[in-house]
């Protein structure tokens, strides 16, 4: 049995009678559950003081069996680290669209290990 949704609320099936409807539907894909995505985070070891530090997440895998759905990318930092709602605010602000986020490497403090 086929049904459509339609923007104006309405559920059709394909004997063509349709029916105002209202609330939430679920719709799942057992491919996409099968193959969840796999996110790839490139970061420097090391740096110079004056660089700034760059989240590299393009190498990031999408799942779904293969099909091909576009990621949406969401950067964080560990909390309990010096600068951490400033880090979060810069990281939270970067457009899930972006892959790559970039910080003042002034930001982050010499000796402490920061988790992203």
């Amino acid at each position: 049995s086929t049904i459509q949704l339609r923007p104006d609320g309405e559920l059709r099936n394909a004997a063509s009678t349709s029916r105002r409807v209202f609330g939430n539907i679920v719709v799942r894909m057992q491919e996409a559950l099968a193959d969840p995505p796999v996110a790839i985070l490139s970061v420097p070891e090391t740096m110079p003081r004056c660089d700034r530090v760059v989240l590299h997440a393009s190498d990031s895998q999408p799942g779904g069996g293969g099909l091909m759905f576009p990621l949406n990318y969401s950067f964080s930092v560990k909390p309990g680290v010096p600068q951490h709602l400033r880090l979060s605010q810069i990281l939270h602000a970067v457009p899930p669209s972006t892959s790559v986020a970039e910080l003042d490497a002034s930001l982050l403090e010499v000796g402490v290990s920061y988790t992203f």
